[in-house]
């Protein structure tokens, strides 16, 4: 078992100043077969009133709003995680775990499902 401390900071400048902005961040990791969630926490700044619930497919969710003018928004989550070695989870439920994917057999997998995925991160 591996434990592991993860950041991830993301931002937005606007072009001009703000008044206020209403906004929801899914940047927290969720505790599942080959991980466990010791700790998480995310940040926003400015600071924000927020609350958090979880939505119907178990992700937790941030939802924050900043009431005073600001140029930039950033959101900083950190995580301290569990997860097994690869090794652990050769076999489940008999049978074979599926090996790693690549970008070319992702891309090949998104394109026979029909869906679409943007790669921006931009916000409109």
């Amino acid at each position: 078992m591996k434990r592991l401390r993860v950041t991830h900071s993301t931002g937005y400048r606007y072009g001009g100043e703000v008044s206020a902005s209403y906004n929801e961040a899914r940047m927290l990791p969720a505790s599942g077969a080959r991980q466990l969630v010791l700790h998480s926490a995310l940040d926003v700044e400015p600071v924000s009133s927020h609350h958090q619930y979880t939505d119907y497919w178990g992700t937790r969710v941030l939802a924050f709003d900043v009431l005073n003018p600001h140029r930039e928004l950033t959101l900083t989550a950190t995580s301290l995680v569990e997860v097994l070695d690869a090794e652990h989870d050769a076999v489940h439920g008999g049978e074979h775990a599926p090996g790693p994917l690549g970008w070319e057999a992702f891309a090949e997998a998104v394109a026979r499902s029909g869906s679409a995925c943007s790669s921006s991160g931009r916000r409109r």
